[in-house]
């Protein structure tokens, strides 16, 4: 009776080795189909990611609805609303600019960006600039115009770094 035993008891740990081992399998075959899965998703999501990035590239570029008479500045900012007369302060701040400084300007409210995917840009004389800090710079050469003629050195020191202070550091607390 003793051998009977014995050799169940082999038999039947065979078979659980067997089913052990069948059950690993099916795992390791589970996990690799998991990982195919995983990779052609990945992979999926980047080529939607790729073809949104063009299609929002195509959209960047500067397209002007209207030409502005020659010696005439487009400025391209962002429509008003109701509560605000812009929601971005650069376009605020050029916008202040051409007024202060009475250089003619038309104002083309749209969403547009430009070539830098910012707003404000403007267009003139056939000339596109964007960033509001370069097209007052492009502005003060084109007009021969210096605002800040009649500071000394040091209040044009102390100017420069209180406009850089105020425009770079105050920007996140809008966001």
């Amino acid at each position: 009776m003793a051998s009977n035993d014995v050799i169940n008891l082999v038999l039947s740990s065979h078979s659980l080795n067997s089913l052990h081992s069948t059950a690993q399998s099916k795992m390791a075959i589970d996990l690799y189909r998991l990982i195919g899965v995983v990779v052609s998703a990945c992979v999926s999501i980047f080529l939607l990611l790729v073809v949104q990035a063009i299609l929002v590239f195509r959209k960047l570029k500067p397209k002007s609805s209207r030409k502005g008479r020659n010696g005439t500045v487009v400025l391209h900012q962002m429509p008003p609303n109701n509560r605000v007369l812009n929601v971005s302060p650069p376009c605020l701040k050029l916008e202040a600019y051409l007024r202060m400084n009475n250089i003619p300007y038309e104002s083309e409210y749209s969403f547009n960006m430009s070539s830098k995917g910012k707003v404000p840009w403007i267009e003139y004389n056939g000339k596109s600039v964007a960033d509001s800090n370069f097209i007052i710079r492009f502005l003060n050469e084109e007009f021969q115009f210096d605002p800040d003629a009649h500071l000394s050195v040091v209040e044009k020191a102390i100017a420069h770094s209180m406009l850089v202070t105020l425009e770079e550091n105050t920007y996140w607390y809008e966001v």
